[in-house]
């Protein structure tokens, strides 16, 4: 799913953000990288500021990644029929799915409050 989505060639190309949450040294020896390596996690974030993906990274003193090459998924948020916000967080080989409301706006907040109000009056005034 996530190298479907094309989430690391997004963020190269400009088109997702990236953000640095941690910024650490790996623990060795579990993880064999070169000295001064750092162990990353990293947040993609839409034109919109909306969290799309968190992934784990390590960043080698020459600037590549270790590893695999690649960012390391974590996590993947996705929005369904803008209505639900499902979010894929992936632990040891295992995936987790929860789901969410979305985010909303204080627009869309205050349309759904007018929808409401009128649903209200009709059902109130008996107006069909």
């Amino acid at each position: 799913m996530f190298n479907d989505g094309k989430y690391w060639e997004q963020v190269k190309q400009g088109t997702l953000r990236a953000e640095v949450k941690k910024d650490n040294h790996p623990s060795s020896p579990k993880a064999r990288v070169p000295f001064c390596t750092r162990s990353q996690y990293l947040i993609y974030m839409n034109k919109n500021g909306r969290k799309v993906a968190g992934v784990q990274q390590y960043l080698q003193p020459d600037g590549k990644l270790g590893a695999s090459g690649r960012p390391d998924p974590k996590e993947l948020l996705k929005t369904l029929l803008d209505r639900f916000l499902i979010v894929l967080t992936m632990l040891q080989n295992t995936i987790f799915i929860s789901r969410q409301e979305p985010p909303v706006s204080k627009n869309q907040k205050h349309v759904r409050n007018l929808e409401r109000r009128r649903k209200r009056h009709k059902k109130q005034s008996g107006i069909k």
